[in-house]
């Protein structure tokens, strides 16, 4: 399977050849970077599980995903759960969207409308890539915000990602994800409480979610792409 992916932001080379790979060449869940590559590969899932939490825990997730294929992600997810912590709901949501889309055979082209190219939705994509730096840096709650009304001026998703991938090559959309996940809601509701009542808040939640769910079904999509 050819990964043909625009939006992972792996490490540079040697990042993911040399002892620098894998956010260092530190010990992971008791094993060395290089134990744990070669054991991604061992006939026992014990093993494999280990190496892969370990990876999963440790690594950046643009790293881990160039080097472990997309369906041993789900399929060893059960076995390598246990060996992740801090990284375990971005990874569950990684792996889940995954699977999802290897039944589904997602087309992100199908999912943008040439329509939506309009002047007003170019300005409000910018403002929606803007947010996603500043998730990205401060964790603010105001950002998803930002995030939330950009969508409804308008915005397409893609759209941004792709203008913050030019102006950032090295940002990484799945650890925006894991800040955009651990956002609190409730300052927001407090910032904006002449826009947000109860049921706004409800509905920033849902979004909070779906936005998730949409960013990673763009850049996991390609990865079950069978070539």
């Amino acid at each position: 399977m050819k990964i043909r992916n625009s939006f992972l932001s792996p490490s540079p080379p040697p990042g993911l050849t040399g002892p620098a790979g894998f956010g260092g060449d530190e010990n992971l869940a008791g094993q060395t970077l290089g134990d744990c590559l070669r054991d991604l590969q061992s006939r026992d899932s014990a093993v494999r599980g280990r190496a892969l939490g370990g990876l999963m825990e440790h690594a950046r997730p643009d790293d881990v995903l160039v080097r472990v294929p997309a369906i041993q992600v789900v399929e060893d997810w059960p076995l390598a759960e246990g060996f992740v912590s801090r990284r375990r709901d971005l990874w569950r949501r990684i792996a889940g969207r995954l699977a999802r889309l290897a039944e589904a055979s997602f087309d992100p082209k199908l999912a943008f409308p040439a329509g939506e190219r309009s002047r007003k939705a170019g300005r409000a994509t910018r403002d929606l890539a803007s947010a996603f730096f500043e998730i990205e840096q401060s964790g603010k709650g105001s950002a998803l915000f930002m995030v939330w009304i950009a969508q409804r001026r308008g915005a397409t998703l893609r759209g941004a990602m792709l203008h913050a991938r030019t102006e950032a090559p090295g940002f990484s959309f799945l650890e925006m994800v894991a800040t955009l996940m651990a956002l609190d809601l409730e300052p927001t509701a407090r910032l904006y409480e002449d826009l947000l009542d109860e049921a706004g808040l409800q509905r920033l939640r849902h979004d909070k979610e779906a936005l998730a769910d949409q960013v990673l079904d763009l850049v996991l999509a390609p990865l079950v792409v069978r070539h």
